[in-house]
């Protein structure tokens, strides 16, 4: 949580899930979708401020990658800038990473 937030306000939690193409984010978005987080998959990041509308009930983890419409790294830093600094929302963002031989033995 970034200090401008106030610990008193009960924040929706936010997951930016990411990482390398077979590392295991579809995995994890369902996992978290069973943990009760709405759970959104390749979302364009035009979208993503609509989908956070203030109110939102309950939290939610968005699967981003390269792949992900209208992807770019500048746009990708200033959504996260933008969610990390409302209070509303406690933003996080978890990079799924896998060993390179796993890898090659899943797409073999």
């Amino acid at each position: 949580m970034s200090p401008d937030k106030s610990p008193d306000k009960k924040s929706v939690p936010v997951l930016l899930v990411t990482g390398m193409s077979g590392a295991g984010k579809t995995s994890a978005l369902k996992a978290l979708e069973d943990m009760g987080y709405e759970a959104v998959d390749n979302l364009p990041l035009s979208l993503l401020m609509n989908l956070l509308q203030p109110g939102f009930p309950r939290p939610i983890a968005i699967g981003v990658d390269i792949r992900t419409r209208d992807f770019g790294v500048d746009a990708l830093v200033q959504q996260l800038d933008s969610l990390i600094k409302d209070a509303a929302l406690e933003t996080r963002m978890v990079f799924i990473d896998c060993d390179d031989e796993e890898l090659e033995r899943r797409y073999e």
